[in-house]
């Protein structure tokens, strides 16, 4: 397995080798943080990081396989130290993430409904840290649309969600975070407006 990840292979069948070892044999993955981060950070296809990570959060949190394969965002996000170690301390996998996974799991919702950008902004303080903005900032450029989705949580919406934060962002991050709010908003802010007048029903 450790061999496998070392060197990174093309075509359609390595992704179904990765998976086979690991189901074989699942302790590796569930070794430590440097597994999971080698799987995406060198040039390995998306899917055998998708089953990296599904393999390490299914055993990190007892969640069933078959969830943190269909939904890795939302494995990863919904517990903040995983989020802060993945992103907050290895700021360059930000693009990576969001580049080879698509925008189409950014779009995903959970079977709560919750979208990975809801997931995300609901660790304070560790949301701030600059390789969470940048997270943050890559994932709503890729999907714009994920900021008009009400989290069913809290019925925030995401620009809500971070202004609402007691400590939002100390500078430098502070111009970043504000200009994310106002984009947020613009997208529909005809609506938002709306739900403000109706009491936000």
């Amino acid at each position: 397995f450790h061999l496998a990840l070392a060197t990174p292979m093309e075509g359609p069948h390595w992704p179904e080798i990765v998976r086979r070892l690991l189901e074989a044999y699942p302790k590796p993955a569930s070794e430590g943080w440097d597994v999971v981060v080698a799987a995406w950070a060198q040039q390995h296809q998306p899917e055998v990081g998708v089953e990296v990570g599904a393999h390490f959060f299914a055993q990190r949190h007892s969640i069933p396989i078959d969830y943190s394969r269909k939904f890795p965002l939302h494995a990863m996000l919904d517990h903040e130290m995983d989020a802060f170690r993945f992103l907050g301390t290895t700021p360059c996998l930000s693009p990576i993430l969001v580049t080879r996974l698509g925008s189409h799991l950014l779009r995903t919702m959970d079977h709560d409904c919750r979208l990975p950008l809801h997931l995300v902004l609901d660790h304070s303080p560790y949301t701030w840290h600059s390789g969470m903005i940048d997270f943050i900032q890559k994932a709503f450029e890729a999907e714009p649309r994920a900021a008009t989705i009400r989290d069913t949580s809290d019925g925030l919406y995401p620009f809500m969600k971070i202004t609402a934060t007691a400590d939002v962002a100390t500078f430098p991050n502070q111009r970043i975070v504000l200009d994310m709010v106002y984009r947020m908003f613009r997208l529909d802010a005809g609506n938002f407006a709306a739900d403000a007048l109706q009491g936000g029903s």
